[in-house]
C-alpha cells in the first residue's frame, strides 16, 4: 500500500497543470512514504516515518501558503496562464523555493533527513531479510521514485515564478505580510532544522521508544 501509494502519488502530481491538485496528489506521495517506513515494522523506519510525518506537515503547509498567495493574487491556479511572479512576489518566491526543495529532499533542508533515514531504515531491513542485491536495487528504484516529486516541484516554480508576466498578471504585487510572514517561517524552520536534525529527533526518539 505505501509503495502503491508513492509511485502513484508522485506520477498524478506530475501531470497536473492545476497546481492545488498537484500539491493533493503529492500529499498522496508523502503519505506513501510514512506507511512504507512504518511497515517494516523497526525502530529506525519508525522514527523515519515520523520525520516524514513533521517535515511533510511543515513544508507542505509552506508550499501551500506561498501557492495560496499566488492564487490570492493571480485569481487562477493554472500553470499554464502564470509565469513571472518572481519579480512581483519575491518574498513568496523564496518562500517556495526553500520549502519545495526541503519536501523533495534535497540537502541541507530537514526534508533530507527525513529521506536518509527512510532509506537507510529499508536498506538495512532488506539487507536482513533478501541480502545485499536486493537492498541495494530497492535503494535504486526508490531514488528513482524520489526524483519525481522533485521534479514536478521545480517545474510549479518554473511555471508561475519565472518567464515573463502576461498581460493580466503585469500589476500584481506581493501579498500582505499576514500572508508572506508564515511562509518565511517555516521556509527558515526547513534551513535550521536542516542544519540541526538531531533537535527534531530528540523530540521523536521518546516517543517510538
Amino acid at each position: 500500500m505505501g509503495l502503491v501509494s508513492l509511485v502513484f502519488g508522485a506520477l498524478l502530481a506530475y501531470q497536473q497543470t492545476d497546481f492545488m491538485r498537484m500539491i493533493a496528489y503529492c500529499s498522496i506521495d508523502e503519505f506513501g512514504h510514512m506507511v512504507f517506513a512504518l511497515g517494516l515494522f523497526t525502530p529506525l523506519s519508525f522514527t523515519a516515518g515520523q520525520m516524514y510525518v513533521v517535515n511533510g506537515a511543515l513544508m507542505k503547509a509552506g508550499v501551500i501558503l506561498c501557492l495560496g498567495s499566488v492564487l490570492i493574487s493571480s485569481g487562477t491556479r493554472d500553470m499554464s496562464l502564470l509565469g513571472g511572479l518572481g519579480e512581483k512576489m519575491k518574498k513568496t518566491t523564496w518562500s517556495y523555493i526553500i520549502c519545495a526543495l526541503s519536501l523533495a529532499g534535497v540537502p541541507p533542508l530537514s526534508g533530507f533527513y527525513a529521506k536518509w533515514l527512510f532509506y537507510n531504515a529499508t536498506y538495512y531491513f532488506l539487507l536482513t531479510q533478501a541480502g545485499v542485491f536486493t537492498s541495494v536495487l530497492a535503494i535504486i528504484l526508490l531514488l528513482c521514485i524520489s526524483i519525481i516529486p522533485f521534479v514536478f516541484l521545480i517545474r510549479a516554480f518554473h511555471r508561475i515564478f519565472l518567464g515573463r508576466p502576461t498581460e493580466n498578471l503585469k500589476n500584481i504585487s506581493e501579498v500582505p505580510l499576514a500572508m508572506w510572514l508564515p511562509t518565511l517561517i517555516l521556509a527558515g524552520a526547513a534551513i535550521l532544522l536542516g542544519l540541526r536534525p538531531d533537535f527534531l529527533l530528540s523530540l521523536i526518539k521518546p516517543l517510538i521508544a
